[in-house]
């Protein structure tokens, strides 16, 4: 177990050691959206946004969207094919949908929660007004939420 966690560690400090920046973008009050954006040396980057958005069947949701320079991440062939996968919010796992996606002249790994629980622990967690760890494609990254009361609401607070 030590093994791990030290091995864990020593991953988590390559990524970081790598990288030129870490930038972080709050826009819940005036976007609805929350981006952490890794800058790395070899002019590369990767971008994980928190977005207020509808899932297929409307219901509101908070998607996490991964999308990188190079925009490999997903075929045309791949898109909108929904696989299940565990992504961590504040050390708890949650279940979530994940698939390519595209948006405008983009694409990108989508990811929601697939469970009434997991969404209502994702909102809440977000409703506290503190940073929201979320760890997925092997990125432990840190998303601001003040503001993001205002932009749920805003988006339409589960209205039925």
């Amino acid at each position: 177990m030590k093994l791990l966690t030290l091995l864990s560690l020593i991953y988590s400090s390559l990524i970081f050691a790598s990288t030129d920046q870490v930038e972080e973008l709050n826009e819940w009050k005036n976007s609805g959206f929350s981006q952490v954006r890794i800058n790395f040396y070899s002019n590369n980057f990767k971008v994980v946004q928190a977005v207020i958005t509808d899932d297929i069947d409307g219901k509101q949701v908070l998607e996490f969207r991964y999308s990188t320079k190079k925009g490999k991440e997903c075929s045309n062939q791949e898109l909108n094919l929904l696989t299940d996968v565990v992504v961590r919010i504040n050390n708890v796992r949650v279940r979530m949908k994940s698939g390519c996606k595209s948006a405008l002249f983009s694409k990108y790994i989508g990811y929601y929660a697939s469970t009434i629980k997991g969404r209502e622990y994702i909102t809440t967690e977000f409703s506290k007004g503190e940073s929201v760890r979320v760890e997925l494609q092997n990125l432990k990254l840190y998303f601001p939420s003040q503001g993001f009361n205002y932009a749920w609401k805003k988006h339409g607070d589960n209205a039925i």
